[in-house]
């Protein structure tokens, strides 16, 4: 078994539940006590998401496609910052061979957030 720290951080009625180990890093949601990965595409044909857990910081940006095989039209990032205590959703659509924001909403997390270490198994 190695240890690993467990931040658990609420945000509306959404729990993000971090799990890092000396070699991987997991995100979970908690809603209505269901939890799921945080950052995994649902529709694999017409969408990607891609996870990057970097220190204080999660960042989820999905990529959203016609057909697989030509340029995603749209994109979206969410940006959870545990030091700020929001949720920062960046909204962008492919227009003229650039990307353009078209939305960005900021939802501000009351401070209660919880670290322990957890015996994980290996």
């Amino acid at each position: 078994m190695n240890e690993a720290i467990a931040l658990d951080f609420a945000c509306g009625n959404v729990r993000y539940i971090i799990k890092k180990s000396l070699f991987s890093s997991k995100a979970v949601v908690l809603k209505r006590n269901i939890e799921r990965p945080y950052c995994v595409s649902d529709a694999p044909a017409e969408k990607t998401a891609d996870l990057v857990i970097k220190d204080n910081e999660i960042w989820c940006i999905e990529k959203f496609y016609i057909s697989m095989d030509r340029q995603p039209y749209a994109k979206s990032s969410k940006l959870l910052n545990f030091s700020l205590n929001q949720l920062v959703e960046y909204e962008y659509v492919w227009q003229g061979g650039g990307w353009r924001k078209t939305d960005t909403r900021i939802t501000k997390c009351p401070l209660k957030k919880h670290t322990k270490r957890l015996k994980i198994p290996d």
